[in-house]
């Protein structure tokens, strides 16, 4: 076992137990722990890719929603990088048809960019080879990609100040 990963779980776990305990009651806390956000589980679940812990990086990934924390990119990813790394492809996959399937219906131009930072990885793994995982899932349509290219433009010169460090 990864003691890091473990650690960071149980942080994890006893920051939602104090804050769970705090909603139960009308007293003030002696101290205060902050909700878990989509950091804080990004950190977790980073965690969880480093130490191979697939099973509980996809727990955490599917609990998020429930907790009122939608995944990002970060999540994605380390969920998908916490399967590849103990050779679970068809569960990385799923993660993978997700994203796709999600972004049929997104319309927030920055959901769209980080949708595409997780299909591109797959994309890659295609183009590379990697498993028969891979190789039944279908391609970026025509379609896809003018739809995808039409809501993502209008934000890029923003994007692309920004990872410049250009004031806007």
């Amino acid at each position: 076992m990864n003691t890091a990963t473990e650690n960071a779980i149980s942080l994890l776990t006893r920051m939602e137990e104090a804050n769970s305990d705090k909603k139960d009651t009308d007293e003030k806390p002696d101290f205060l722990v902050p909700e878990p956000d989509v950091v804080t589980y990004g950190t977790v679940l980073a965690a969880c890719e480093r130490g191979g812990r697939w099973a509980e990086a996809l727990a955490l990934l599917s609990a998020m929603p429930s907790k009122g924390v939608p995944p990002d990119i970060v999540s994605y990813n380390a969920a998908i990088g916490a399967c590849e790394a103990a050779g679970r492809n068809s569960e990385a996959t799923a993660i993978y048809r997700h994203v796709a399937d999600a972004l049929q219906e997104e319309t927030s131009p920055y959901q769209v960019l980080h949708g595409l930072v997780v299909l591109a990885r797959f994309e890659t793994l295609r183009a590379d080879g990697a498993g028969s995982s891979t190789a039944d899932l279908p391609p970026l349509g025509k379609q896809d990609l003018q739809r995808i290219v039409a809501l993502v433009q209008p934000i890029l010169p923003e994007v692309q100040a920004r990872d410049l460090g250009i004031p806007r």
